[in-house]
C-alpha cells in the first residue's frame, strides 16, 4: 500500500487533493519520520519544533536532531491547512528551506500508525527515473543501498549479499 497523505492545492474553497508518494520525493528537499520533543511560539503566528529523527527517508542528514518551523501555533489563529504537532507526536515531515530554515509543508502528518518500508519507501530505480539524486534515496530497513556496476544504477540489496556480489564484479 503506498501512503496517500493530503496534501495544500490553494482552492478558495478549502479543498485538498491528495498527492502520490512520488509527487512528495519529487516536491520536498527532505523528508523524514520524527518525534516532536519540543515546541515553542515565535513571531508570525509559526512554531518552531525540535525533532528526534527516527529516520530520514530523503536527503538523509548525519543529524540525529532537527529545528523545523510549522505555520500556526496551539493557542493562536491557525488556518485549516496548519499542521499543529506536540510533544511526542510521531510525525513525517516533508520540508523545504527558506533562508537556511527547514520549513513544514503542509502536507506534513502525524505518523503514529505509519510503517515507514511498507507505507513510503519506493524502489530506488523508480525514485531515480524520477530524477532524485542517487545520495537521497533510502532503502528499506533491512536493505542497503547500492550502485551497479554495469550501469551506475541504484539497487536495494542485502548487506550480506554485498561482498559476494563485489567479487562477482555485479556492485562497485
Amino acid at each position: 500500500m503506498l501512503f496517500q497523505a493530503i496534501a495544500l492545492i490553494p482552492y478558495s474553497d478549502g479543498r485538498l487533493q491528495s498527492k502520490t508518494t512520488l509527487e512528495y520525493y519529487i516536491e520536498n528537499e527532505t523528508i523524514l519520520v520524527g518525534k516532536i520533543i519540543d515546541t515553542s511560539e515565535i513571531e508570525n503566528n509559526h512554531t518552531l519544533y525540535n525533532v528526534s529523527i527516527e529516520r530520514f527517508i530523503k536527503n538523509p542528514q548525519e543529524s540525529k536532531i532537527i529545528q523545523v518551523i510549522g505555520s500556526g501555533t496551539i493557542n493562536g489563529t491557525n488556518t485549516s491547512i496548519d499542521k499543529i504537532f506536540t510533544t511526542e507526536d510521531r510525525v513525517l515531515l516533508f520540508l523545504n528551506t527558506n533562508d537556511g530554515k527547514n520549513i513544514i509543508s503542509p502536507y506534513s502528518v502525524n505518523a503514529d500508525t505509519f510503517d515507514i518500508d511498507s507505507d513510503f519507501i519506493l524502489p530506488p530505480m523508480r525514485l531515480y527515473n524520477a530524477g532524485i539524486q542517487i545520495d537521497d534515496i533510502v532503502c528499506k530497513d533491512s536493505l542497503i543501498l547500492a550502485i551497479k556496476n554495469s550501469n551506475g544504477y541504484p539497487v536495494c540489496v542485502k548487506e550480506n549479499s554485498i561482498s559476494k556480489l563485489k567479487s562477482l564484479n555485479w556492485l562497485r
